[in-house]
């Protein structure tokens, strides 16, 4: 909530005339993950925290184009980056050199009496196993590895996720009104939604579970290896192979979701207004592995969706056609390049 009047006060800065959201949306979800995870947020025009984002959606971006190398290490040995892992691997060591000087500084300042994030409790734990003389995984590498993690999985897919339903909302402007309306009833004016009116905006969470299903941010889950041989439709798949779950499968399977293709809220809102077969959705996968960053996302999409809507209206510019909804594939499936005009409603 904090961070949504940082991110809505920089959108007033552009009066309605269009710009890219991107980079802003990126900034400011990686500022809700700094909080958490440094203890402080970045100002949106910090130079650090802009190279960061930056850095992280390219790799994003990119990864789909390092397959090659997975398969074929040698490939890495060739002149020239033909691959890009070369440029992956240079900007990888940028990240971890910017979180490595933030381990130290919190190194410097540690006050087991006082701790402030998620690098505190690791070093914390770090000190009191290795004082105890205890075997443990608490290591240095495994903090910069950890922390580049929260911010690769939860800023990109968040953002893009974002970056989605603003651009379904541009095509389907009769669905930002109902959202409106929807907040206008439920929200007092001066104020944004909060997660406490989530239950009084049904329709306004059912347009963000069709975001998540439609958008289809995470079209495979991360790699996961196989515990025993499993038979699948008469294929045997052996013990400790490489597995990739097609989530996309799900989220567009015509026998759960009629006419996938369509954008359509009201797919997840009973008759009597009650959302509803969300447990449909494969976009965070399921089970023990279930990504740990669900209900945060959830979160995040729901306030800064509903809150751009309560204020602005999304348009695209005049003369202008609609931006495409073809996405891009990479280790992410994003939105191509798009700007949008907000104007604000008072």
């Amino acid at each position: 909530m904090e961070e949504i009047d940082y991110f809505l006060a920089e959108v007033d800065s552009y009066k309605g005339k269009p710009f890219d959201i991107q980079p802003l949306i990126s900034k400011s979800i990686a500022n809700v993950i700094a909080a958490l995870v440094f203890g402080k947020r970045f100002e949106l025009t910090d130079r650090t925290s802009a190279e960061m984002c930056s850095l992280l959606n390219e790799f994003v971006s990119s990864t789909a184009f390092q397959s090659s190398i997975n398969f074929f290490p040698f490939l890495n040995y060739l002149p020239g980056d033909l691959f890009g892992s070369k440029k992956l691997k240079r900007d990888f060591d940028r990240i971890f050199e910017v979180m490595q000087s933030i381990v130290d500084e919190h190194r410097s300042t540690l006050d087991e009496n006082n701790i402030r994030d998620y690098i505190d409790c690791f070093l914390l734990e770090q000190k009191r196993k290795d004082e105890a003389s205890e075997d443990h995984t608490f290591t240095d590498k495994q903090l910069l590895v950890t922390v580049s993690e929260f911010f690769t999985a939860g800023m990109e897919t968040t953002s893009t996720a974002i970056r989605w339903g603003i651009l379904y909302l541009l095509h389907n402007p009769d669905t930002q009104k109902r959202m409106r309306k929807e907040i206008d009833n439920v929200v007092a004016s001066g104020r944004f939604p909060s997660l406490d009116d989530k239950p009084k905006l049904p329709f306004c969470e059912a347009v963000c579970y069709e975001v998540l299903r439609i958008g289809n941010v995470a079209p495979t889950t991360g790699p996961h290896a196989l515990k025993d041989d499993v038979t699948m439709n008469g294929y045997v798949i052996p013990k400790n192979a490489t597995l990739f779950i097609d989530l996309d499968s799900i989220n567009m399977d015509p026998d759960l979701f009629s006419d996938p293709c369509k954008f359509n809220p009201d797919r997840f809102m009973s008759e009597d207004g009650v959302v509803t077969g969300t447990e449909k959705i494969g976009s965070f996968s399921t089970g023990r592995r279930v990504c740990m960053g669900e209900s945060m996302a959830k979160m995040e999409l729901f306030l800064f969706m509903t809150s751009l809507v309560q204020r602005y209206e999304i348009q695209k510019e005049a003369g202008k056609p609609l931006p495409s909804l073809d996405g891009i594939e990479g280790l992410t499936y994003s939105p191509k390049k798009y700007e949008i005009c907000l104007s604000r409603i008072d």
